[in-house]
């Protein structure tokens, strides 16, 4: 799956690639390299997938991580994460998130869950995902992006 992020340094949009993320890249994602969760934990459930997101004109440089479980009506996201450089006000890339979401919705859409998402949201986002990501609340915590409409 392609998406796109834009480089807001150089005001442009850049193609990006979805693909399996392998234990050989743990190096780059580690917390001392700024990462904030121990992503080798994702590879201990083997009912959970991992992906990364790439630039494709730099497709060594990880962009992103999302860890997922396909159920039979929806997809899980277990955790999501952006770069490092990719957070906050003065990130490089925005849209990297999205990105990684809308491919968990392909992927629901792909394996018959209607492109239906849920996730937990960390308390102080619960309102950004209501309005930006079109989110709504199942719970206190427990978010859903519902499947899409025809």
């Amino acid at each position: 799956m392609a998406g796109i992020i834009k480089n807001n340094v150089l005001n442009e949009y850049l193609l990006t690639e979805i693909s399996p993320l392998t234990p050989a890249e743990f190096k780059e994602i580690s917390k001392k390299n700024g990462w904030r969760f121990d992503w080798t934990v994702e590879f201990t459930h083997l009912q959970r997938q991992v992906f990364k997101v790439t630039v494709t004109k730099h497709p060594t440089i990880i962009q992103g991580i999302i860890s997922l479980e396909l159920k039979p009506d929806h997809v899980y996201i277990h955790l999501i994460e952006s770069a490092p450089f990719n957070i906050g006000r003065n990130k490089l890339y925005s849209g990297v998130a999205l990105t990684l979401v809308g491919y968990a919705r392909q992927l629901s859409q792909k394996h018959g869950g209607g492109g239906c998402v849920q996730f937990i949201a960390e308390p102080e986002l619960v309102n950004h995902y209501i309005k930006n990501w079109v989110a709504g609340p199942l719970g206190k915590l427990l978010m859903v992006l519902p499947a899409a409409t025809a």
